[in-house]
């Protein structure tokens, strides 16, 4: 529940010490710039928040941990505060500092010796912030395809993945490959994958599931499916049409999923270049290594140029190969 808090603690107690440390009022920038790089430890806490939000409320329904909050709460030093409520405050504590810099500027002169390092300081937490909201993003991507799975077990393949992201979730109109009426059906759209799912009271199964690497996406006009799109599992030869309520909405879902597809495809193209590099630099270093190791065996005058000229020929070589890749 409590996570790093302590360490939080610390640090600002460090950090309240270094601004009553011979304070006069002109040096907060500089202040704030040495502790910023420890600012950094909100996002570890921040990013458990919800969780231990979670377990709290968990925790409660036990009578004898119910009744031990309940204590703490009334005392005077909680102000009658519940524990969730002061679990919030290092996330938020951590917002109020950009609003705390960018008021300081304002009333700040331009000629003033710390306005530079008010400013710097201001534009460090600013990116900490930043930080520290795509981390609980990502970790709250994570967790709801992880509770998503747990829900699918008719999936061959692991959701939760550290490259896949939730776009959004609509309900839509479904026609499978052997349906002859279109039913509504809870569609989760991520950045490679479609999932097709119909929810029960009890529980939720899998109807289809289409991968971008190996499907397709296109438009299908028929006199029973308007305004659909129809998509193709080329690998698996699964079918299925989702039929929206107008025109617009289909165009703008097939935009997304356009859109999705030939971002996924451009990430692809740049890491399969980049895997090339890596190894083609690692057969360099490989060949250069054995190679010196050649060089320290022989001797200097009788080999020397004939090994340099081996290590010329070589560069000229890694060269011509980089920038083939590179036009590639």
């Amino acid at each position: 529940i409590f996570f790093n808090i302590e360490t939080l603690l610390d640090t600002n107690k460090q950090f309240l010490n270094s601004l009553e440390e011979n304070f006069d009022g002109e040096n907060i920038g500089e202040k704030f710039l040495k502790m910023s790089p420890n600012f950094k430890l909100y996002g570890t806490y921040c990013v458990n928040h919800a969780r231990a939000v979670s377990t709290y409320k968990s925790v409660i329904k036990s009578p004898d941990i119910f009744n031990f909050f309940e204590t703490a709460r009334k005392q005077k030093e909680c102000k009658q505060l519940d524990c969730e409520s002061f679990l919030i405050k290092p996330v938020q504590r951590l917002c109020k500092y950009p609003l705390l810099l960018r008021e300081l500027l304002k009333v700040t002169p331009d000629d003033h010796p710390d306005r530079s390092k008010i400013k710097e300081a201001f534009d460090l937490i600013e990116k900490t912030v930043a930080f520290v909201n795509e981390a609980r993003r990502q970790d709250e991507n994570f967790q709801f395809m992880r509770n998503l799975s747990a829900q699918l077990p008719g999936l061959d393949y692991q959701l939760a993945s550290p490259k896949r992201f939730f776009v959004e979730e609509r309900q839509i109109g479904y026609l499978g490959m052997k349906g002859r009426r279109v039913n509504t059906r809870t569609v989760y759209l991520f950045n490679d994958l479609i999932l097709i799912t119909k929810k029960k009271k009890s529980a939720t199964t899998l109807e289809a599931d289409f991968l971008f690497q190996q499907s397709t996406c296109e438009p299908s006009e028929t006199n029973d499916t308007k305004n659909s799109l129809h998509l193709v599992d080329k690998k698996k030869e699964t079918k299925a049409t989702l039929v929206f309520g107008s025109c617009e909405e289909k165009e703008e879902w097939h935009r997304i999923v356009q859109k999705l597809m030939a971002d996924l495809s451009k990430k692809e193209e740049a890491d399969r270049k980049q895997f090339e590099q890596d190894r083609l630099q690692a057969v360099i270093l490989e060949e250069e290594e054995e190679i010196m190791m050649s060089f320290k065996s022989q001797s200097v005058r009788r080999g020397g140029s004939r090994i340099q000229k081996q290590l010329v020929d070589m560069d000229d070589e890694v060269n011509q190969s980089l920038a083939k890749l590179n036009a590639n």
